[in-house]
């Protein structure tokens, strides 16, 4: 990421967000941001930075749990492509259910 989007951000932002990242872009990323953090300071009355990210590919509990170590506030699942109704209710069932257990981690 350039500076001036990271110092932006910092300053400015309610969130990131970084689509497609693995763990360690995820966490290269965020190093960024904390390191921009402590030259840079946040805009009156904004809380915490808030991190999202879009993992590639499908995601279950063991390949979640880094994301929240570091820190991620929220992941966004790319939900599989031509499912039909049966498809996407067991998708929901089997990835997204057992991802909701993460959010005290």
């Amino acid at each position: 990421m350039p500076p001036a989007v990271l110092r932006r951000t910092v300053r400015e932002a309610d969130g990131w967000y970084g689509w497609g990242l693995d763990v360690e872009a995820t966490s290269a990323r965020i190093q960024m941001l904390r390191e921009t953090a402590n030259r840079v300071p946040r805009r009156e009355g904004l809380g915490p930075l808030e991190i999202t990210i879009t993992p590639p590919g499908p995601l279950g509990v063991s390949e979640a749990a880094p994301y929240a170590e570091l820190g991620v506030s929220r992941l966004n699942l790319m939900l599989p492509w031509r499912l039909d109704a049966g498809g996407l209710a067991r998708f929901f069932e089997t990835a997204v259910e057992p991802l909701l257990g993460l959010e005290d981690v």
